[in-house]
């Protein structure tokens, strides 16, 4: 409802009631007079409080500006640091903050004299601070370097130590399956005793030709023999058997 249609007591309690809250706070939200059926609050409060300075959500006193200007100087002063967004009321949104810090006169000489620097739009930060971060993880970096080269050293040093040693495991039995020279031998020598194992055979049974299949290789040695004694011009023995048998006496 227009404020000109408004009943004159309820218009004189809406200027009061802004006015009292603006006195205590230094500042009042331009919703907070929308409520109160204020046409153009931004405009309206422009009008009455001409020290005031309008920003984008709320509208504040020049107080409000000098008690952010002096703790930014303080910050400087000190080498540290300040935040103006926690110093203000939540109703302030950011933009509005922002703008407060840099309508600080101790914020904006320490811009152009290169000692502070903003961060975040609402911080600022010495520069002896920031030098002072820097050295300090520069420092913690070097040290972390140190110690990881450290550890590297010790590590490469256990495993030159260790490099003749042959690994856990690796002298396995030969009925483990193992290939080392060991097992080799082992099976080799228990082949050579296992049942059923490939014997050499006599020489007396290849020539009588007992033994189920070495007679008939003893006939065939039998006739080879013969047949070389012939060609080298030389009588063959009558008996092989008994040949073989007087040589081995």
């Amino acid at each position: 409802m227009p404020c000109g249609h408004l009943p004159a007591v309820f218009v004189v309690a809406q200027r009061e009631s802004v006015e009292a809250f603006f006195s205590q706070n230094g500042y009042i939200t331009y919703d907070a007079l929308r409520k109160l059926t204020v046409p153009q609050p931004k405009q309206y409060l422009q009008a009455k409080y001409v020290d005031g300075i309008a920003l984008e959500t709320v509208f504040v006193h020049s107080s409000i500006v000098s008690q952010l200007d002096a703790a930014a100087e303080e910050a400087i002063v000190t080498n540290t640091w300040f935040d103006a967004l926690p110093l203000l009321p939540p109703s302030f949104g950011i933009s509005d903050v922002a703008k407060l810090v840099s309508l600080c006169p101790s914020v904006q000489r320490a811009l152009k004299e290169g000692v502070a620097v903003i961060l975040a739009e609402t911080c600022m930060l010495s520069n002896t601070l920031i030098r002072s971060i820097i050295e300090k993880f520069e420092n913690q970096a070097r040290e972390l370097a140190q110690k990881k080269s450290v550890i590297i050293a010790n590590v490469t040093k256990d495993a030159e130590d260790h490099s003749g040693t042959p690994p856990v495991g690796t002298e396995l039995d030969a009925d483990d399956g193992g290939d080392t020279t060991q097992g080799k031998n082992a099976r080799r020598k228990k082949g050579s005793h296992g049942v059923g194992a490939n014997k050499p055979m006599p020489e007396t049974d290849l020539v009588s030709g007992k033994g189920g299949k070495g007679k008939k290789r003893g006939l065939k040695n039998k006739h080879a023999i013969s047949g070389l004694a012939g060609e080298l011009g030389i009588s063959a023995p009558k008996s092989t058997k008994t040949s073989l048998s007087s040589k081995g006496r």
